[in-house]
């Protein structure tokens, strides 16, 4: 066995000091995956900063239709936002947005369990989709769920 790691990429740096100039070699932590062509640390950031973005939006879409007085054109789509509550899906949201964020903080300060929670909201995304028989979310929670 190796005792080198799998995807450390040597990451060099340089130091000026009175007596010259110092050079360090030193592994990244972290590792990739993919055969070497993500960096999961990058990935995880990135997915669940978009994923982020996408609950922001929902909140302010689910918000601006439960504020509404008027009902809508559409008898069906007032029926379905009649029957569902909107404090409800709200809070979900925001604790979906926390969870990612406790993500985000795990793949940071490279914590396998913090970076799990993030994998874990996807993971009740993708059943929760499934439950509902909602395709396309199901498809992408699955791609999500790094």
């Amino acid at each position: 066995m190796s005792s080198k790691a799998y995807g450390t990429v040597p990451m060099i740096s340089t130091e000026q000091t009175t007596t010259g100039t110092v050079i360090a070699v030193k592994n990244k932590q972290g590792h990739s995956c993919c055969g070497g062509c993500c960096d999961v640390r990058r990935a995880v950031i990135v997915v669940d900063l978009v994923m982020i973005a996408f609950l922001i939006i929902d909140i302010f879409g689910i918000a601006s239709l439960g504020l509404s007085d008027e009902p809508l054109d559409d008898d069906e789509l007032q029926a379905a936002l009649d029957r569902t509550n909107s404090g409800f899906k709200i809070f979900f949201f925001v604790l979906e947005i926390v969870l990612l964020s406790v993500a985000i903080w795990g793949a940071v300060t490279f914590s396998a369990p913090k970076v799990g929670v993030g994998l874990g909201v996807f993971g009740i995304g993708c059943v929760m989709s499934l439950i509902e028989f909602n395709l396309p979310a199901v498809v992408t929670a699955g791609l999500f769920a790094y």
